[in-house]
C-alpha cells in the first residue's frame, strides 16, 4: 500500500489534499477498508502521520481497495429485470444467431471473437468497423455470467489483461479497436429501465480506472 513507519511525515501535497478532502466521507471509509481488508491496526491521526505517498498515489490505492471490497456490479446484475417485450419480439435472425454462438462458446473466447467479427463484417453500418473486423484489427474482451458474479476489482482485472495486449499491438499498428462485451442471456433480455442504467453506470466507473 505504500505506507511508511509512523514516525515519517506525510508529503506536503498529500497533507494538503487530505486537509481539503471530505473527511466524513473519505477517511472513515478508507480506515474501515484498512481494518477489514488489510488488518492494519491504525486510527485517523496515526493514518495522517503515516502516509508516505503522493496525493495521486493515495487516490489510486484507495480506489483499488474500494474496488477489491465492492460487489456493486454483482448486486446490480442480480437486480436486472427481464424485458417482456424483448422476450416476445426477440432479436433479428442475424443477431440472435450470433448471440447463440457467443453463449455456446463461453469457455472459448476465440470462437466468441469469430462470431462477433462475422456479424460486424456483415451488419456493422460503419465502413471502417467492417474493415477492421475483416482484417482482424479488433481485440475483444468477453465477460460471461461467472465474471459478473465477481468483485468489481476482479472484473477490472479480467479486462486489463487483453487491454494491455491490445495497447501493445496497437502501438505497433497491428490493432485498432478494443471491444468489451458483457454477453449473457440475462443482459441481452434486460428491461431498459433504471436497473439496467445503474448497472451500466457502475460498469463504466470500473472501466476508466484501468491502467495503460
Amino acid at each position: 500500500m505504500g505506507f511508511g513507519p509512523p514516525h515519517l511525515t506525510a508529503r506536503p501535497e498529500a497533507s494538503s489534499w487530505l486537509a481539503n478532502a471530505p473527511r466524513r466521507l473519505f477517511l472513515p471509509r478508507f480506515e474501515a477498508s484498512l481494518h477489514r481488508g488489510l488488518g492494519y491496526n491504525t486510527n485517523v491521526n496515526r493514518f495522517n502521520r503515516s502516509i508516505n505517498v503522493s496525493a495521486a498515489q493515495l487516490r489510486v490505492e484507495f480506489g483499488v481497495v474500494e474496488l477489491a471490497m465492492s460487489t456493486h456490479i454483482r448486486r446490480l446484475y442480480a437486480e436486472l429485470r427481464p424485458d417482456d417485450w424483448r422476450l416476445t419480439a426477440g432479436f433479428s435472425p442475424e443477431l440472435a444467431a450470433t448471440q447463440d454462438e457467443i453463449w455456446r462458446a463461453m469457455s472459448d473466447p476465440s470462437m466468441q471473437a469469430s462470431a462477433v467479427s462475422r456479424w460486424l463484417q456483415e451488419n456493422q453500418p460503419c465502413l471502417f468497423g467492417r474493415i477492421a473486423a475483416k482484417w482482424g484489427l479488433i481485440t475483444y474482451c468477453f465477460l460471461n455470467e461467472d465474471d459478473l458474479q465477481k468483485t468489481d476489482l476482479e472484473v477490472r482485472e479480467k479486462i486489463q489483461a487483453p487491454r494491455t495486449e491490445w495497447s501493445r499491438q496497437a502501438f505497433d499498428g497491428k490493432k485498432s479497436a478494443f471491444v468489451i462485451l458483457a454477453a449473457t442471456p440475462r443482459l441481452a433480455a434486460a428491461n431498459p429501465d433504471e436497473h439496467l442504467l445503474a448497472f451500466s453506470r457502475r460498469f463504466v466507473r470500473v472501466v476508466p480506472a484501468l491502467r495503460n
